[in-house]
């Protein structure tokens, strides 16, 4: 038995990875002390791949409510297009995810995340290239294009969260949870770079996004149309990073991946002639589907990983994709005030990802998504409670509980990720992780739907009714939210549990 096909489990006891995987099982508080230099280059490079990886996802999933800012003085606003326009994307997503996650396993995982960032930057291009013409065909191309940039950023969930983990085999699991946590801060600067960049164009060429549709004059048309082309073109300069960055990787990274994989091959080809299937049919593929059938309480897990992924996403995108919305009701204002709130909130989350990074080694992933879920939870109760008594009067309490909670959302965004990458064995992780990931996006499609639903039935009123409306639906909004927080911690219980305290931990 060789020290690379020994795993620790989460009870501290030693077994053997019938696939011959070379790492250490998920486990937060069970440190081991194998490091070298030259790990620890490889390590460090590996996150700054993934780093850059997750920002670009984030950057192409948010780039499209500063680009609205925009698109509608010169198009007009469409409810529908705009919901479409924000769902569509986790559609393709969701795709993404589970074919991506699947042919990391198959395929490998550098191989499967350099095709993610040549979609990206194919569809990154084309948004600003493609869609002209009339309202209609504007939006429609755009959509269009949307659904194929999600198939790219959806791949890139599975496979970054393995690549980190993974390329951190020779140091502690303490090390490899944060390592991924390190490449999944970089959502939060995903989330502020396309609001900067609407800073810019608003005090520069696109001067004139908050007039009315088509009263800008014309020589503004120029500037406004380059402004949020610009927005969604350069979501293509990340991918376009990560992709010269995986070029220039050492060949004995590449080699290492093909070991991994024939070894992987090889077993699942035997695993498959073992469940019954003719020679023909005992493909590598079959072989995966049988390993995964074959894990330790597979469902269980999965109903931790994906279920928490789902009420979490249907919470935090449903309120995301809105906060700008939310933020204008407790504090009015024009398109520059909605950038710097934005970005604000943004920061806030990058401080809690910092902070909860340093919390992996105390409290353990589990416990540090259920302390997200229930703090998140609390303050959407909260605000839904206190909306109507302190929204006209003192909006100022609302804002500061309004941050705590969006701050209380990076936690478990970031455990989510994190622990589907670190709770199933490598040579069926990226599938896994894949399914995990999207039964989230259909927890967000669900979220974004529903919420945005909620404040469009206000629409059609005016003066104390629609007032009265708009304050109906962020109470609602809230509340459901609170709802999904105390569905993502029963999943957190039932599904991965919670790290042992007391005694156990002092071993």
């Amino acid at each position: 038995m060789t020290a690379e096909a020994i795993e620790v489990t989460t009870d501290g006891e030693l077994t053997v990875d019938d696939e011959g995987d070379e790492e250490m099982e998920f486990d937060a508080k069970n440190p081991d002390a194998r490091e070298s230099c030259g790990h620890f280059f490889l390590l460090w490079s590996s996150t700054i791949t993934t780093a850059v990886a997750n920002f670009g996802v984030q950057y192409n999933y948010d780039s499209i409510g500063p680009a609205e800012v925009w698109l509608h003085p010169l198009y007009g606003k469409d409810s529908n297009y705009d919901l479409l326009l924000k769902v569509i994307i986790f559609i393709g997503t969701a795709i993404g995810m589970i074919s991506f996650g699947a042919a990391g396993d198959l395929f490998g995982r550098n191989r499967g995340l350099l095709v993610c960032q040549y979609i990206q930057i194919a569809g990154a291009l084309l948004q600003g290239i493609v869609p002209w013409g009339s309202k209609a065909s504007t939006y429609c191309l755009l959509i269009a294009v949307r659904t194929f940039i999600g198939v790219g950023a959806g791949g890139v969930y599975p496979l970054s969260a393995a690549k980190a983990a993974e390329d951190s085999a020779a140091v502690d699991p303490v090390h490899k949870s944060v390592s991924v946590a390190w490449a999944f801060l970089w959502r939060n600067f995903g989330a502020i770079a396309p609001w900067s960049w609407a800073l810019v164009f608003y005090y520069t060429c696109g001067e004139y996004a908050d007039m009315v549709p088509w009263s800008a004059p014309p020589a503004s048309r120029v500037g406004s149309q380059f402004a949020w082309r610009f927005i969604l073109m350069f979501g293509a300069v990340a991918p376009a990073v990560v992709g010269v960055f995986m070029h220039l990787q050492p060949k004995e990274v590449a080699v290492k991946e093909q070991k991994r994989l024939s070894r992987w091959t090889t077993s699942r080809v035997s695993r498959a002639e073992a469940a019954g299937h003719r020679k023909a049919s005992a493909t590598a593929s079959a072989g995966l589907w049988e390993a995964v059938k074959s894990e330790p309480l597979v469902w269980r897990k999965l109903l931790g990983t994906g279920g928490g992924w789902f009420f979490f996403d249907w919470s935090f995108y449903g309120n995301h994709l809105l906060q700008g919305k939310i933020l204008g009701l407790i504090l009015p204002g024009d398109t520059a005030a909605d950038a710097w709130e934005n970005i604000s909130l943004d920061i806030v989350g990058i401080f809690v990802v910092l902070f909860a990074i340093q919390l992996f080694p105390w409290a353990g992933v589990r416990w540090l998504q259920f302390w997200g879920f229930f703090s998140g939870g609390v303050c959407c109760l909260l605000i839904g409670l206190l909306w109507p008594a302190l929204i006209d009067n003192t909006s100022g309490i609302l804002l500061v509980i309004y941050y705590i909670q969006y701050g209380s959302y990076w936690i478990p965004n970031t455990t989510t990720y994190v622990m589907s990458a670190l709770v199933y064995k490598p040579s069926i992780r990226g599938t896994l992780n894949g399914l995990s990931a999207a039964a989230g996006k259909v927890g967000a499609i669900i979220g974004v739907t529903a919420f945005t639903k909620m404040f469009e039935v206000c629409d059609d009123k005016t003066g104390d009714d629609h007032q009265q409306c708009i304050n109906d639906a962020v109470q609602r909004v809230m509340f459901t939210s609170f709802a999904a927080a105390c569905g993502g911690m029963f999943c957190t219980i039932y599904g991965v549990g919670l790290e042992p305290t007391g005694a156990k931990n002092k071993k």
